[in-house]
């Protein structure tokens, strides 16, 4: 009889170890939201990435894409006073600010007119965003001038072989 309840104890902790792993604040990759939406709807999640695009005004709340360190992004809802941290948005000019967003994971949300989405339970900033630099090198200028008189020339030269037939 104790082997069995000390077995049956033995089991009901193992299946409780990966649910504890997962409170402490592990993130769910945003691919495997994707990919296995079903198994995630309705559920608390939490997801780290880099803000990107622009932060859109949706009545008393807010728009904010993620996109994940492997290159998927989400749609995460949230109120004011939870973005208020963020201060840069990633573009051709700037890596976003990074951040941790915990809250609920909708495969169609109906009240967001089918949107996949994560509702914000809470936004942390764990990182601030950056400029990012697009130095032009002297040798592709170079390149592209002498390209273009290149193809220049051979314009004017095609040009001048035209025939008389062809004018016409």
């Amino acid at each position: 009889m104790t082997a069995r309840v000390t077995r049956s104890c033995f089991l009901a902790l193992l299946t409780l170890v990966p649910w504890s792993w997962c409170a402490v604040g592990e993130a769910t990759p945003v691919e495997t939201l994707i990919s296995s939406g079903a198994a995630y709807d309705g559920r608390e999640v939490t997801i780290r990435g880099e803000v990107i695009g622009d932060i859109m005004e949706r009545g008393e709340e807010y728009w904010v894409n993620v996109l994940s360190s492997e290159g998927a992004a989400i749609g995460v809802r949230a109120r004011e006073d939870q973005i208020s941290a963020i201060a840069c948005s990633g573009d051709y000019f700037h890596t976003g600010d990074l951040v941790e967003v915990a809250g609920i994971y909708y495969r169609y949300a109906k009240r967001f007119g089918g949107e996949t989405c994560i509702v914000a339970d809470e936004v942390k900033l764990t990182r601030p965003g950056t400029e990012v630099s697009h130095p032009l090198s002297a040798g592709k200028i170079l390149i592209s001038v002498l390209l273009t008189l290149l193809s220049a020339a051979a314009a004017a030269f095609m040009k001048t072989k035209i025939s008389p037939a062809a004018k016409t």
